[in-house]
C-alpha cells in the first residue's frame, strides 16, 4: 500500500503487463525500469517462474533472454527506433551518447569516425537549435568525422536506405588503407 493505494511490485506489473501488452512496448517498459534501477532480477526471474503456463510465461521468458542495457543509453523514442534498426540491419554496435570533438553524438563508429546524428524535428526545429546543430556537424565534418544527419522519418520509414547508408559508409572505411584513416 503506498498513501491507501495497493500497488504492485516492478517484477508484478512488468509480469501483468505481458498479458496483453506487444513485446515491443514490454521491453520498453523494461529497459525504463532498468534504467531507473527498480528491478530486482532475482524477484522477476521468480514472478516468471509463477506465471508457468499463465497468459504471458513465454512473453516474460523471452524477456528475461533480453539484454537491455543498449535500450537503457538511449534518451528518445527515435534514438530507439534508430537502435532497433541497426539491430535488424545487422550492423555493428555503435557507441551511444557519446562526447566526440566535444560535442554530445547520438551514435558513433569510432572505427569508421562515423557520426551520426538523429533530426526529430521536435528537438531541432527552434532557430536556436537549427543554427547549433548546423554548427555542430560542420565542426565535426572539420575534425575529420563522417557525418549522416538523419531524421525521424528516415530512420522509421526508409529503414533500408539509412541502413544502406551506414553499412556503406562503414565499408569505405574499412576499405581505406591502413594510416590512412581520419583520426
Amino acid at each position: 500500500m503506498v498513501d491507501s493505494i495497493p500497488v504492485t511490485s516492478v517484477e508484478r506489473t512488468l509480469c501483468d503487463l505481458a498479458t496483453g501488452l506487444p513485446y515491443a512496448d514490454l521491453k520498453r517498459a523494461f529497459e525504463k525500469a532498468e534504467r531507473l534501477r527498480l528491478i530486482d532480477h532475482g524477484k522477476l526471474r521468480e514472478a516468471v517462474e509463477r506465471m508457468h503456463g499463465s497468459p504471458g510465461a513465454a512473453t516474460m521468458r523471452q524477456l528475461l533472454g533480453y539484454d537491455p542495457r543498449p535500450g537503457t543509453e538511449t534518451r528518445s523514442e527515435l534514438e530507439i527506433a534508430f537502435l532497433e534498426l541497426n539491430t535488424a540491419a545487422g550492423l555493428p554496435p555503435y557507441q551511444r551518447n557519446v562526447v566526440v570533438h566535444g560535442h554530445d553524438i547520438d551514435a558513433y563508429w569510432p572505427e569508421a569516425n562515423l557520426v551520426v546524428e538523429l533530426q526529430s524535428y521536435t528537438w531541432h526545429s527552434d532557430p536556436e537549435a537549427f543554427e547549433r546543430d548546423h554548427a555542430k556537424l560542420a565542426e565535426l565534418q572539420i575534425s575529420g568525422c563522417v557525418v549522416l544527419a538523419l531524421t525521424y522519418r528516415q530512420v522509421t520509414n526508409e529503414g533500408e536506405w539509412v541502413a544502406n547508408a551506414i553499412r556503406s559508409t562503414l565499408k569505405a572505411a574499412e576499405d581505406q588503407e591502413p594510416g590512412t584513416k581520419a583520426a
